[in-house]
């Protein structure tokens, strides 16, 4: 399996701070065991992390129990799988590698990409997962990007395959976040990642039941647990505002509005960074104020009446 290196390596390993250390220096105790693993797989490793894991036997609280799935689904994905390479920055991994699918992820992938002003900055492995991931306890059954290295991965539900809508759907979602996480430098918050990916797959917009004036409590909404349908109502309507928010970003100034947007948090001088880096100012608040002229309270206060 061969693959480009991944120019945005740095930023990968100054937000993962344990990257080139763990395996480096050694662990003590499950907890620093499970600190490699999460390296393993952040590197796609998935085998090596699966195996891992099952050594170790030590689950640390829930949250490791959520992300062992997410390994198993992965381990298990690859080694029903083939690799094959679409284009210069593209990967597609299948246990059918169908010419249509490969087609289809091109083509959709180029529509998103075009639309956000984006021109391929990184590899992406896009993965098809097999049907034993698509299970209540796995928190990522109906799709999910990951921030891996030497390449981006998007992970889709094997079941859409039979659905080309469906499939265009997730993808378009899925590839979305892979933008906008690596055009804003990983700053933008839950409730922009989210309304961008669903303003991209073109989902319809959803009622909301309670409308959230403040954006902490917006983005924390999205943190609750997932797994098996607990916080469903919740999750939901926090995913229905973020989409409401930002289709009114795009009914001011469409596409080209959203791409300068999302390049707006990473395009500031010195001092704006010492601001933001001193919580001084909020990154969000001055991409919204660069290219809208409002700030977060001002887009709440009109979307949410």
């Amino acid at each position: 399996m061969s693959s480009v290196p991944d120019p945005q390596g740095l930023k990968r390993a100054f937000n993962r701070p344990w990257v080139g250390n763990t395996l480096r220096y050694g662990s003590v105790g499950a907890a620093a065991d499970w600190q490699v693993i999460r390296e393993l797989y952040y590197q796609d490793n998935v085998k090596a992390a699966y195996e891992m894991a099952l050594s170790v036997g030590d689950v640390v609280g829930g949250n490791t129990l959520g992300f062992f799935r997410l390994i198993e689904g992965e381990y298990l994905t690859r080694e029903a799988s083939e690799i094959e390479r679409i284009d210069e920055r593209l990967q597609f991994e299948s246990s059918n590698l169908r010419e249509h699918l490969k087609a289809e992820v091109q083509s959709n992938c180029s529509a998103v990409a075009s639309r956000l002003g984006w021109s391929f900055e990184v590899d992406v492995l896009v993965t098809l997962l097999v049907a034993e991931a698509d299970n209540p306890w796995h928190g990522g059954r109906y799709g999910y990007y990951m921030d891996k290295y030497p390449y981006d991965k998007v992970c889709i539900p094997g079941a859409t395959s039979a659905d080309p809508g469906l499939f265009q759907q997730v993808l378009s979602h899925e590839y979305a976040h892979v933008i906008t996480t690596n055009l804003t430098n990983n700053r933008a918050p839950h409730w922009v990642e989210e309304g961008i990916s669903q303003t991209m797959e073109g989902r319809e917009a959803k009622p909301i039941s309670s409308w959230i004036n403040d954006p902490v409590q917006l983005n924390a909404a999205f943190d609750q647990e997932r797994r098996g349908g607990s916080n469903h109502e919740s999750v939901a309507n926090a995913y229905a505002q973020a989409h409401r928010l930002v289709l009114e970003l795009h009914r001011r100034k469409g596409d080209s509005g959203l791409a300068e947007f999302l390049r707006a948090y990473a395009d500031n001088g010195a001092w704006e960074e010492i601001k933001i880096a001193t919580s001084l100012d909020d990154p969000t608040d001055e991409a919204l104020r660069q290219v809208y002229e409002l700030d977060q309270k001002r887009l709440f206060e009109i979307v949410g009446g």
